[in-house]
C-alpha cells in the first residue's frame, strides 16, 4: 500500500466526491485528486495529514456510523505510508500516447489546436522530444481529450485509464462544467509520476543481491566454450496454439538450438514474463536453455519491452544479469515502440526460428510458428537484422579483466564525472556493490566479480529515473 492507495480507499468509504471532501479539510479538489493518484504527497507530520484523517473520519461517520473510521488510526496509516520509500513509474510520453490512442486523437488534431507540426507531436509520443512548456502542453492536450471523449462517449473509458472508473457519475458529461473538470483529472494523470512502493522494494532487493553475489564463475563461463559436434536436423515446420503450445514451441526451439550448437541467437518478447510464466520451473527452464547456449559459445541478442511493469523488469534483471556478465548477451530495446493490441514473441538463431503473437488479454488463443526450414530461417534472420539495426543498447557490459573493455569504461566514466552530475546511491548500504546515478544519462552498477568488477551501464529510462531519486 502507498499513501495514495490508502487515501483513495478511505475516500471511497465516505461515498463523497473530491470537492465534497475538500470542503472538510482545506485542500483544493485538484490537490486532493493529485494525492489520490500519487502525483503529489504531503509532507510527513504536516497539519494537512491530520486534517485529512479527521475529515475522512467525520464523513465516514455521516455515511455509515457503524463503520466509521477512527481519525487516529487513519492518521497513523498515512504517516506510516508517507515514511515509506516512494517510486515513480510510467513516463509522460507513454501516457500521452495511451490517451491519444484510446480516444482516437490524431497527431493532426493535436497539431491543429496547438499550432505545431504533426511530426513534433509524433516525436513527443515516441519519447524523442519533451515539450518546452510541459504544463501548458499537458493542459491543451487534456482539454482536447476531454472534449473529444465526451463527444465520442468515451468518458468512462478514459476514467478507467486514469484510475477514476466512476468519472461520469462524478462529472456527468451533460453538465455544463464537466468538460473542464474531466480535463483537470486527465491533466493530473498525464503529468504525474505514478508512485509505486513495490518498485523500490524490488530495486533494493536486486541491489542487495548484487552486493552479496560473487559472479566469478560467470566470468569464467564467458571465457570458455564447450566443444561438440552439432547434431543433424531434418527440416520441420509446425504451428502450436495457446500458452501451453507456446511453451512447447519454446522448448523445441531451445533444444534444437542447443543440439545444433547455434552461434547467434535473437530473443524478443513483450509478453509480461513473470505473470505469464506460470511457475518457477518454466522460468528456470528458460534460463537453463540460455545458459546452455552460452556454454556452446552462442552470442544472444535480447530485446526488452520498456512497456512492462517496472517490477516485472527488475525481477527479470535478476535472472539475466549473471548471463550478461559472461559477455555473451547484448540487451537492447526499441525506442518509441508503443504497442497496445498485440503481444509478439521472436526466437531466431542459425538453425531454427519461433514466431508467436496473440491479442492482449487473449493469450490462450495465440498461435506460435516453429520452423527449421532454410527459407524460413533466411526470412526471419533478415527480420532480426532489421530490428537490431533499429534497436538501442539497454545495458552496456564492461569486464575489467578485458583491457579494451576496461579502457572504454573508464574513459566514458571520466567523461561522465567531468560533467559533475554523478550521485552515489546507498554509499553506506552496500559493501561490495557501487551504484552511481547520472540523471538524464545512465546508472552505473559496479558488480563484484572476484578481484575485478564488472560494470553494467543501464540506459533503461524508467530505472534511471527511479535510481536518480533514491538515497
Amino acid at each position: 500500500m502507498t499513501f495514495a492507495s490508502a487515501l483513495d480507499s478511505y475516500c471511497k468509504i465516505t461515498g463523497r466526491t473530491n470537492r465534497q471532501i475538500s470542503d472538510y479539510c482545506d485542500v483544493s479538489p485538484s490537490t486532493l485528486t493529485r494525492y489520490r493518484h500519487g502525483e503529489r504527497v504531503p509532507e510527513p507530520g504536516s497539519p494537512i495529514v491530520r486534517k485529512l484523517a479527521e475529515a475522512l473520519a467525520e464523513l465516514s461517520a455521516e455515511e455509515n456510523p457503524l463503520y466509521a473510521l477512527d481519525a487516529d488510526e487513519v492518521n497513523t496509516v498515512f504517516e506510516n505510508e508517507l515514511a515509506s520509500p516512494q517510486m515513480a513509474g510510467m513516463d509522460f510520453h507513454m501516457r500521452l500516447d495511451m490517451l491519444m490512442h484510446l480516444i482516437g486523437i490524431r497527431n493532426a488534431d493535436f497539431a491543429e489546436v496547438t499550432g505545431v507540426d504533426p511530426s513534433y507531436i509524433s516525436r513527443i509520443r515516441r519519447g524523442q522530444r519533451m515539450p518546452a512548456n510541459m504544463r501548458g502542453f499537458a493542459s491543451i492536450c487534456s482539454h482536447l481529450a476531454a472534449n473529444m471523449c465526451i463527444a465520442r462517449n468515451l468518458v468512462d473509458d478514459v476514467g478507467e485509464l486514469v484510475g477514476m472508473p466512476e468519472i461520469s457519475r462524478q462529472f456527468p458529461p451533460e453538465e455544463e462544467d464537466s468538460e473542464s473538470e474531466i480535463a483537470e483529472v486527465i491533466e493530473v494523470w498525464l503529468t504525474g509520476s505514478e508512485i509505486y512502493t513495490t518498485d523500490i522494494v524490488e530495486m533494493n532487493k536486486l541491489f542487495k543481491w548484487l552486493d552479496k553475489t560473487d559472479f566469478s564463475e560467470w566470468i569464467a563461463l564467458g571465457d570458455s566454450v564447450t566443444e561438440a559436434v552439432p547434431e543433424a536436423q531434418l527440416p520441420v515446420a509446425r504451428f502450436y496454439h495457446g500458452l501451453g503450445g507456446m511453451r512447447s514451441a519454446e522448448r523445441e526451439f531451445a533444444s534444437t538450438a542447443i543440439k545444433a550448437h547455434a552461434k547467434n541467437a535473437f530473443i524478443s518478447s513483450d509478453m509480461p514474463l513473470l505473470s505469464l510464466a506460470g511457475s518457477r520451473e518454466v522460468l528456470d527452464s528458460f534460463m537453463d536453455s540460455g545458459l546452455e547456449l552460452i556454454r556452446n559459445g552462442c552470442h544472444i541478442n535480447i530485446l526488452y519491452s520498456l512497456e512492462r511493469p517496472l517490477e516485472d523488469t527488475i525481477k527479470s534483471l535478476r535472472l539475466w544479469i549473471p548471463l550478461y556478465i559472461t559477455g555473451r548477451v547484448t540487451p537492447g530495446f526499441l525506442k518509441g515502440v508503443n504497442n497496445r493490441l498485440f503481444y509478439h514473441v521472436n526466437r531466431i538463431c542459425d538453425v531454427c526460428v519461433l514466431s508467436a503473437e496473440s491479442v492482449m488479454g487473449h493469450e490462450a488463443d495465440g498461435r506460435c510458428y516453429f520452423s527449421t526450414r532454410p527459407e524460413d530461417i533466411a526470412y526471419y534472420q533478415k527480420k532480426m537484422d532489421f530490428i537490431l539495426e533499429k534497436s538501442s543498447t539497454l545495458i552496456e557490459i564492461y569486464r575489467e579483466h578485458d583491457p579494451a573493455q576496461k579502457k572504454s569504461f573508464h574513459e566514458a566514466e571520466a567523461a561522465r564525472k567531468a560533467k559533475g552530475n554523478g550521485k552515489r546511491i546507498g554509499a553506506n548500504r552496500y559493501k561490495n556493490l557501487t551504484v552511481t546515478s547520472y540523471p538524464g544519462d545512465c546508472v552505473v552498477l559496479s558488480v563484484p566479480c572476484g578481484s575485478e568488477p564488472v560494470h553494467l551501464v543501464s540506459r533503461h529510462p524508467k530505472i534511471n529515473y527511479i535510481v536518480a531519486r533514491m538515497n
